[in-house]
């Protein structure tokens, strides 16, 4: 059994330079393992998404939209990268171990509602409000 408490949330985001979002607590609203299973990335309600020890629960990276709110985010299939879509419109690669990103996909009109990657090709799917769905 594993717990990951508030405080240490609030000790990771101070951590990591991250604008803290209003209110301080932070609700969680979608889990995921990356393909080898050793890392958990977790979206909050307030923009930021979370990469903890898939092992022990110990937060190893926070991310936060470069602009706007973060929406939705998911691991690229090499375990290496974050994708983080905003409310901007915008998708946010972040290299998981630098915390740098990487790379910016820009061309949705509204926010980022969905996004995924192909397990077998280099190809990242995102969709926003509009029904645009885009195949990068």
């Amino acid at each position: 059994e594993m717990q990951v408490s508030s405080k240490s949330i609030q000790e990771a985001i101070a951590t990591h330079r991250v604008t803290p979002p209003p209110g301080g607590d932070v609700t969680f609203n979608k889990i995921a393992f990356n393909m080898s299973g050793n890392r958990i990335l977790v979206q909050s309600d307030k923009g930021l998404a979370f990469v903890l020890d898939g092992y022990e629960g110990t937060v190893q990276r926070v991310f936060q939209s470069s602009k706007g709110r973060g929406t939705v985010s998911c691991f690229t299939p090499d375990d290496q990268s974050v994708l983080m879509g905003s409310d901007s419109g915008i998708v946010d690669c972040w290299n998981i171990q630098s915390g740098a990103v990487v790379k910016q996909l820009e061309g949705h009109v509204g926010p980022v509602g969905a996004i995924a990657c192909s397990p077998k090709y280099q190809q990242i799917a995102s969709s926003c409000n509009n029904t645009c769905l885009w195949i990068w």
